[in-house]
């Protein structure tokens, strides 16, 4: 999605404002978190790792929270028996965290099948490629945020 929104911009499906907008809620979450306040790992959140949030009780209330909207044609869940191959494809293709903060994955988590067994091999027909993308401009200043330091690191939101 990242590498397609200059794109969707300079064809009218995306406001430029649109993104400045998420930007600044994300610049937001990171700065009311303490993410630039230094030593991040001495912060509340800086030790946070996979056994914080990839538990037993995490993975059931993930599976509580997917909806499926408009299965009118019953096409969802796929029959394997229905369907004999099929390929998810890219960098979310087994993300845990499509929220990102990953960074890159690495070539070989790009290509997942549902019987997890490869069609393609990397090097067999398939090639991996850094796309770059370009970032609009940050806005020169945040207007409506101030951020105060108050008691035990707590930060309010003006």
């Amino acid at each position: 999605m990242l590498y397609n929104a200059a794109f969707a911009i300079e064809e009218g499906r995306l406001q430029k404002e649109d993104v400045e907008r998420a930007l600044q809620n994300l610049m937001t979450v990171l700065f009311l978190l303490g993410f630039f306040d230094g030593a991040t790992l001495k912060g509340p959140f800086g030790r946070l790792g996979s056994q914080d949030v990839c538990t037993k009780e995490h993975h059931g209330l993930a599976l509580k929270g997917i909806v499926f909207l408009k299965n009118d044609e019953k096409f969802l869940p796929l029959n394997k028996n229905d369907v004999p191959s099929l390929a998810i494809i890219g960098s979310s293709a087994k993300s845990q965290l499509l929220g990102g903060y990953l960074g890159r994955t690495h070539w070989f988590d790009n290509y997942y099948f549902y019987t997890e067994k490869p069609i393609y091999h990397f090097g067999h027909g398939l090639s991996y490629t850094y796309y770059t993308y370009k970032l609009f401009s940050a806005p020169s200043r945040l207007s409506l945020l101030r951020f105060i330091k108050s008691g035990a690191g707590k930060r309010e939101l003006y």
